[in-house]
């Protein structure tokens, strides 16, 4: 499964510059709620989700407690260790053990080099890293 679980931060965090107030921690549960909800109905193996943030670099706190919300049932993951600049990662969780985890954030070369940005520049670096992982069955 995947899924972009859209600018889950942790209390206390800001989701963006711009943002006038902090993550509540009455914000935080509900989301966490919902992600664990659908998680648990849908029963995926792996998920990899989109937009985990953290108050910087090195703050694994949504991972954390959303691997406690749903009772370690996913013991297994990897987080990327290429955020944006909004602090904003992408994370795998399994149920099963993962290997071969590799973070990365420069396009391997080929056809994208010729995708122009809106400054006619070739994009040879992601925005925010990305991982994969195999999984060991």
């Amino acid at each position: 499964m995947t899924w972009n679980v859209e600018n889950l931060f942790p209390p206390g965090a800001r989701i963006s510059p711009q943002s006038t107030s902090p993550v509540t921690e009455e914000a935080f549960a509900a989301k966490l709620e919902f992600v664990a909800l659908v998680l648990a109905d849908r029963r995926p193996d792996l998920v990899a989700l989109q937009e985990i943030g953290g108050a910087n670099n090195r703050d694994e706190t949504v991972v954390d407690a959303l691997q406690d919300r749903l009772g370690r049932q996913y013991p297994h993951r990897a987080v990327s260790m290429f955020p944006d600049a909004r602090q904003i990662r992408v994370a795998f969780l399994s149920k099963l053990p993962l290997s071969n985890i590799e973070h990365f954030r420069e396009f391997p070369q080929g056809p994208l080099e010729s995708v122009r940005t809106f400054s006619d520049t070739p994009r040879t670096i992601m925005g925010r890293g990305a991982l994969s992982v195999i999984v060991d069955p």
